[in-house]
């Protein structure tokens, strides 16, 4: 069914999302199909990630020593030395509400989540305004919107399927999409006779757009690669089939996740997104970090040592996925990282006294948003983390922005 816009319309669409977006969010997702930002601008969008490891860890053996920008970095956070310079670690926080009965506290409050405020905000234009994944979680909830929990998908082939779909499209599906747009291009065409000259350059970049986007459509129809590589994405190559609630198989579940963290970020599909490497109760057992027990009761019973191979292993995760970022390609052709803000956050301190007191927070990303490769004394509350995040992604803090401690920790700005 073709459609009629007049001109007050049409142009009034094009101011905060394009008809384009529109298209994507309604036929595209739909249908299977992948969406990139290339499609529309050489510029690549900030993203931000929320990593949530439970539990905290001994600050001394996880905290770095040295200088501002000469470094040693204790055993616990060792598997960062590899990433170090895209990291950017915070000593001297302060957790005011530590522990489990503070289980919100990692993204703000009780009652809206910075990653849902940043969702409704960053997120507005992708198809997927957020994405919110776990590891073994067992039904926990790190984020909540307007007081309610959102869940988190703990199952990699459900988010895969979500996200990708099956790669391809039917030649139906294909058809579809292509007469939207042809809809959309007649319609731009008979109206730039009627225009002046900047309203018709707008609309011609915008055709530009659409033909692009319209080569996007036959490209993943025929299951090749798009411009972003996004077509077709490659899930799985180690084979896993093990259950995904099962904490024996943490290693390989958290593997997926962070490559779905990847590939949904290089496709453009979401800009926001939450991880959880499992719950505040932490009962799994994980056999490769070599600990004959659960991370909890490694915590509680097994001594600081246990307790810190659980959390070293933790820092191996991390450190895999910030490798993985830096060695994607973003729509700029620069790293996916650079144009990234990884935050790491906890509930708590050092777990076995379950303290506030200086707990493992870091940032990582490019060096045009934070102070990559730093080690800086930030002695504050760990909510003000979480404006410095807002501010770097480009968020008014305290202004359209909300404002989740006494703003943001300029110091760690770029």
């Amino acid at each position: 069914m073709k459609h009629k816009l007049n001109r007050r319309q049409f142009l009034g669409g094009l101011g905060s999302a394009t008809a384009a977006s529109t298209i994507l969010n309604t036929s595209m997702l739909t249908s299977g199909l992948l969406w990139s930002k290339s499609a529309f601008s050489a510029d690549a969008d900030t993203k931000v990630l929320f990593v949530y490891i439970p539990d905290g860890a001994i600050p001394d053996r996880w905290h770095p020593s040295g200088s501002e920008t000469n470094f040693t970095l204790p055993d616990v956070s060792s598997p960062l030395e590899s990433v170090k310079e895209h990291c950017l670690f915070v000593n001297g926080l302060n957790m005011s509400n530590p522990g489990h009965n503070g289980y919100y506290q990692p993204l703000g409050n009780k009652n809206t989540t910075i990653d849902q405020y940043l969702s409704q905000t960053m997120g507005a234009t992708t198809p997927f305004s957020s994405l919110h994944l776990g590891v073994v979680t067992e039904g926990h909830k790190l984020s909540r919107n307007s007081g309610q929990g959102v869940d988190y998908e703990d199952n990699p082939f459900n988010a895969f399927n979500r996200l990708f779909g099956n790669g391809a499209v039917t030649d139906i599906e294909t058809s579809r999409s292509l007469s939207v747009l042809d809809t959309q291009l007649s319609s731009l065409n008979s109206m730039m006779s009627q225009l002046g000259t900047a309203e018709r350059q707008r609309l011609e970049m915008h055709a530009d757009s659409i033909r692009a986007l319209e080569q996007r459509i036959q490209n993943a129809s025929s299951n090749s690669q798009d411009a972003s590589g996004c077509s077709a994405p490659i899930f799985n190559t180690g084979g896993f089939n093990g259950a995904t609630d099962d904490a024996s198989n943490f290693d390989a579940i958290c593997d997926l996740q962070i490559d779905m963290i990847v590939m949904a970020f290089k496709c453009g599909l979401t800009r926001v997104g939450t991880f959880m490497m499992h719950n505040h109760q932490s009962n799994a057992f994980i056999p490769e970090a070599n600990v004959n027990g659960s991370y909890h009761t490694s915590i509680h019973g097994m001594g600081a040592d246990e307790y810190s191979k659980y959390r070293k292993y933790f820092s191996k995760k991390m450190a895999r996925l910030i490798a993985e970022l830096a060695s994607a390609t973003d729509s700029d052709g620069q790293s996916l990282l650079s144009n990234t803000i990884v935050a790491q956050v906890t509930d708590m301190a050092d777990g076995r006294f379950h303290n506030g007191g200086n707990p493992p927070y870091m940032l990582a990303g490019g060096s045009k948003l934070i102070k990559a490769g730093h080690s800086i004394k930030a002695s504050t509350d760990t909510k003000d983390i979480l404006d410095t995040v807002a501010k770097a992604a480009g968020m008014d803090v305290g202004g359209s922005f909300p404002q989740y401690g006494s703003g943001p920790i300029n110091q760690l700005l770029a």
